[in-house]
């Protein structure tokens, strides 16, 4: 076969691929082409109007041409357009033999070349020596670099080498000549395929096939819009952690993603290959009716996909709440199911905050407590149903949709805003009190607790204090009346010991100022005027602290302890048997303190006059004493409060009676417990211990059976708290009445 190569200006190339002369032996001119083409010319007269023919875009068709020797031969002239479209080249070929079957294999030849260009994917075809000798336009153009497009005969290797060295794939420089070898090695399977990205994004799945003589399909598809749907679902996929899954109803063969298998704690291959009955071992068998219902309701038709929440049983043995969304995702040509797919999220979070909501919600429902949510502007969003009938009202949506301002009288509503909003804007909260008003006009105390949100809602809590603050009122009441019964206790008993001393100091004045007296003895009257004046300054002295003790302190005053507790002991001297001791123990500083002086004297007396009435024997003695401190002492045991975190009075009150029992002990502080019969009421250490707790302090005792007790009382030094409220027992309330 000849084969001429002519340009469009008709200048004629001999190619001879086999080494035979063209139109041997008739043309022999391979040195002289202006003489060879002047032979070709004589022999087909017709070639250079046909080759014009063809530049003017008319079709060529196969031609027999009978030159010298009778030999008959089949022309072809087949165009070769570059890049911009144009018909650059033509290529003649003359192939000896019958025109039939050369007509017949041109058609065949024609009809592969417009199959291969009709192709938009690039394609080529490689000989068995890997050289390309068939290429559509897109496969030129993929491979078009600085020297122009690919030319047939071009070595697949060739191809390549010139695609890294003109930078088309995305291979780092020291990277190629690996890549290389390896994607060379690859042409010796029978079938391969590659996904690559070259370097202007573009992403193609390279398919190749061997053909049985030899050579090579080379097919590229570009799945750059693949690739980045792949990649977008990719990023959703892990952005989300949604697990995905499908089901081949077929052969009843599933797949998962990775999240799917990590959902429940599991390595995905040790799931694979999943199948229905896999799946089913793994659902709650309590949601598995109601999971397989909807899954069987989308198979039928009934529905187009389902969506339900079910529990999926974890590697560790605990249960994973999913929300399960799916549908048919390939139909078969009858129209039945084929294929099933969806997603799995995990709401086991979501679930736990649902069960947390619910308990919120119950509990807000069952509280006695009123819970309102208003927005920015006051007006009630939500309501809970205690509230609702705390105001009178039937129904939570009654008060829905309403001011809060409604909720109160002109007086209330005007105090709690000029009062209450300011603090709300400033921090965020603010608590109170205010008169409420009923549905039927009637007012309540209410005790509101408002707290902003951030998002500008106001939450408000209130509850119905008018009980609470009755009993409040009544509790002050009867507090005030169980300390002045108490004091009145003390009061009679240091009467009872005042009035025997004051007896005794009155008959010495008398008698010491009878005028028999003074005519009877022999005596100066000036000695006599002295011992008057002794016996009553005596008189006076016994009177001064009770005089203190009856004036009850109303406030909080800077106050000596030690003169209190001085005046304490004079008070247990009233009455007192002869052979007892006080004894006194004071810093040598005085501790001065802001406390209620009334208080700490009942407490002191309280101690001091159980302690007297316990001494019995030879040895009749009393020690009180007071230091500043910072701990209790260490083998003290506190019976009442709890030591104070601050600098605290101690005082101590000691005696050498008979000491307690445990059992006396443990009802010690109980109210109306007494070890005096007739003469005690069991009130004073009840007080005592109540006075105690009320700022804070602690009380503990030490005490030894015949040898007498100790009380160390803590009285914190700081500020002391708002009067605290008393427990009244039944007994002693019954007690006052």
């Amino acid at each position: 076969m000849l084969i001429l190569l002519l340009s469009s200006q008709l200048d004629i190339e001999f190619v001879s691929p086999n080494g035979i002369a063209p139109f041997a032996p008739d043309i022999d001119c391979l040195d002289m082409p202006l003489e060879a083409a002047t032979q070709l010319l004589r022999a087909d007269p017709g070639l250079p109007l046909e080759c014009d023919a063809v530049l003017n875009g008319h079709e060529n068709r196969p031609v027999c041409i009978s030159p010298s020797g009778g030999r008959n031969y089949l022309r072809r002239i087949t165009p070769r357009k570059g890049f911009d479209g144009k018909i650059h080249q033509l290529v003649v070929s003359y192939e000896p033999g019958e025109l039939e079957p050369f007509i017949e294999l041109n058609s065949v030849r024609q009809r592969l070349n417009h199959a291969v260009e009709a192709i938009s994917d690039p394609v080529a075809y490689f000989d068995c020596e890997d050289r390309l000798t068939l290429c559509n336009r897109p496969y030129s153009q993929l491979h078009m670099g600085p020297e122009g497009p690919v030319e047939l005969g071009m070595t697949f290797e060739a191809i390549l080498r010139r695609d890294l060295a003109n930078g088309v794939l995305n291979i780092p420089p020291e990277a190629q000549e690996g890549w290389l070898a390896e994607r060379l090695s690859s042409r010796q399977k029978a079938s391969f395929e590659l996904e690559l990205r070259l370097k202007d994004g573009r992403w193609f799945r390279i398919t190749e096939r061997g053909t049985e003589d030899g050579g090579r399909v080379h097919i590229l598809t570009d799945i750059t819009q693949l690739k980045h749907a792949q990649t977008y679902v990719q990023n959703v996929i892990t952005g989300s952690q949604v697990g995905t899954w499908s089901l081949d109803l077929e052969s009843s063969v599933g797949t998962i993603n990775t999240y799917w298998a990590d959902m429940l704690g599991y390595d995905r291959d040790a799931l694979m290959p999943i199948n229905y009955e896999g799946w089913r071992e793994l659902v709650h068998p309590d949601d598995l009716p109601s999971v397989e219902t909807e899954f069987q309701a989308c198979l039928a038709g009934k529905a187009k996909n389902w969506e339900v929440e079910y529990r999926l049983r974890h590697l560790s043995g605990r249960w994973v709440w999913v929300l399960g969304r799916g549908g048919v995702s390939e139909w078969n040509a009858d129209g039945s199911p084929r294929q099933i797919a969806g997603v799995h999220l995990d709401i086991t979070r979501r679930k736990a905050l649902e069960d947390d909501l619910h308990l919120r919600n119950s509990a807000i429902n069952s509280t006695q407590d009123g819970i309102t949510v208003t927005d920015e502007a006051g007006t009630i969003l939500d309501t809970n149903l205690a509230h609702a009938r705390m105001l009178g009202y039937d129904s939570p949506t009654d008060l829905i949709g309403k001011p809060w301002y409604i909720l109160y009288s002109a007086d209330a509503a005007a105090s709690l805003a000029a009062e209450a909003f300011p603090a709300l804007r400033a921090s965020g909260s603010w608590q109170g009190e205010a008169l409420a008003l009923r549905a039927d006009g009637t007012r309540f105390e209410q005790e509101l607790s408002l707290a902003k949100m951030p998002d500008g809602k106001i939450v408000c809590i209130n509850a119905d204090v008018s009980q609470r603050n009755a009993l409040e009122r009544s509790r002050l009441e009867l507090r005030d009346r169980v300390q002045r019964a108490q004091r009145q206790e003390i009061a009679n008993l240091l009467s009872a010991g005042l009035t025997h001393d004051l007896f005794n100091l009155t008959t010495i004045i008398l008698h010491m100022s009878d005028p028999l007296y003074l005519r009877t003895k022999s005596i100066q009257l000036q000695d006599t005027f002295a011992d008057i004046h002794r016996a009553a300054r005596e008189a006076i002295g016994l009177l001064t602290p009770v005089r203190d003790f009856g004036q009850r302190q109303t406030q909080i005053e800077d106050t000596d302890l030690c003169v209190l507790l001085k005046n304490a002991a004079e008070l247990l001297k009233l009455g007192a048997p002869p052979d007892l001791v006080v004894n006194t123990r004071l810093p040598q500083a005085s501790i001065c303190a802001e406390v209620d002086p009334m208080q700490i004297m009942q407490i002191l007396l309280n101690l001091g006059l159980n302690a007297r009435d316990a001494l019995e024997g030879d040895t009749k003695e009393i020690e009180l004493s007071v230091c500043v401190a910072d701990k209790m002492p260490d083998d003290a045991v506190i019976e009442i409060g709890q030591s104070p975190d601050c600098q605290f009075a101690l005082f101590t009150v000691r005696d050498t009676g008979t000491g307690m029992s445990e059992a006396v002990r443990q009802h010690l502080w109980i109210q109306g417990f007494t070890t005096k019969g007739h003469r005690g009421t069991g009130l004073g250490l009840a007080v005592v211990a109540e006075l105690v707790k009320a700022v804070g302090g602690c009380i503990s005792l030490s005490t030894v059976i015949d040898k007498g007790s100790e009380f160390f009382v803590a009285w914190p030094l700081e500020p002391i708290v708002e009067d605290a409220q008393l427990d009244i027992s039944p007994s002693l309330k019954a007690y006052i009445d």
